[in-house]
């Protein structure tokens, strides 16, 4: 551990490779988490982001990878950036970052959507209806959704 803390004392935080925790058991799933705050956040420093997005686009363009895509329910699908971003990198003729993968056009059957803020989303609605038609809306683009309110030091 106290490699990985220098490794990102000296990359400002940053860490050029993922660190991979291999945790296992017969009684549930395997799975990854890739968390890229950097990639929606439009990471000013140019190495930086490419850190991130050459993480992301080889998890992204991973077959054997679900992706679990995190948004504010408020903000429609194309106004999410990391909606854009993750299509993107899912898409593009090339892979920018050199992953030998192929494309996923196919991506959106293998992720599944988070959908944050929804107290905001509903106190952005002015009525039942509105607010049942935006739900509706936001299964119908994002299947499997699920929505939830974030309540920090709950």
């Amino acid at each position: 551990m106290e490699r990985i803390a220098s490794e990102c004392r000296e990359n400002d935080g940053f860490r050029r490779e993922p660190y991979e925790i291999d945790i296992s058991s017969n009684q549930w799933t395997d799975f990854e988490i890739l968390d890229v705050p950097g990639l929606v956040s439009d990471e000013e420093d140019s190495q930086h982001r490419q850190m991130i997005e050459t993480q992301t686009e080889f998890y992204v363009r991973d077959p054997q990878f679900m992706i679990v895509h995190v948004k504010p329910a408020d903000l429609i699908g194309e106004n999410a950036t990391s909606t854009v971003h993750l299509c993107a990198l899912f898409t593009e003729v090339s892979a920018p970052c050199g992953t030998n993968y192929l494309l996923r056009h196919n991506y959106k059957d293998y992720t599944i959507t988070i959908q944050t803020k929804f107290d905001k989303f509903m106190n952005d609605n002015k009525n039942g209806r509105s607010a049942n038609a935006g739900i509706e809306e936001l299964i119908q683009k994002y299947e499997p959704t699920y929505f939830v309110s974030m309540i920090f030091d709950g």
